[in-house]
């Protein structure tokens, strides 16, 4: 699985799964078809608003999913460590232990997508995970780098 950077505020929020790369003369041709989720446990606080992106949930591939062809690498972000669960192949995508993530500040369950353009963000990374909770450590940018971090 693959992240890619989302317009609504340039951080990764989109989950893919590369179908297809091809070489055409010196140009890349990627075929990704995008994951929807299909599941987020009960005890999760759910968005107000719908059409929020989930970004941590249980994710599948849409049997019918469009492809998208992209022709250079500009709106992937990184490679995503997926867990496959399930007979129905579902991904379980939770934050885990090393990994980076961004969380909003002032965070609530009345965050609209046409918000997030303004949210202020940290850049946090897992130092330890469990079953209901994730302990993180926040980073700082390193100063005169546009994403270049370090602890604080």
């Amino acid at each position: 699985m693959t992240a890619f950077y989302g317009d609504e505020d340039e951080l990764p929020k989109y989950y893919g799964q590369i179908k297809e790369v091809r070489r055409i003369d010196s140009t890349i041709e990627l075929q990704v078809i995008y994951l929807t989720d299909c599941w987020l446990p009960k005890k999760v606080d759910k968005w107000d608003d719908e059409d929020m992106i989930i970004s941590c949930a249980r994710f599948k591939v849409k049997p019918n999913g469009k492809v998208c062809t992209y022709h250079n690498t500009n709106s992937i972000s990184h490679q995503v460590h997926a867990s496959l669960v399930g007979k129905n192949k579902d991904y379980e995508i939770y934050p885990r232990k090393g990994e980076i993530w961004a969380l909003y500040r002032g965070w609530t369950t009345k965050l609209k997508r046409s918000d997030l353009k303004n949210c202020e963000y940290d850049i946090v990374e897992v130092i330890e995970e469990g079953d209901s909770w994730t302990d993180v450590l926040f980073l700082e940018k390193v100063s005169g780098y546009g994403s270049v971090f370090k602890y604080k």
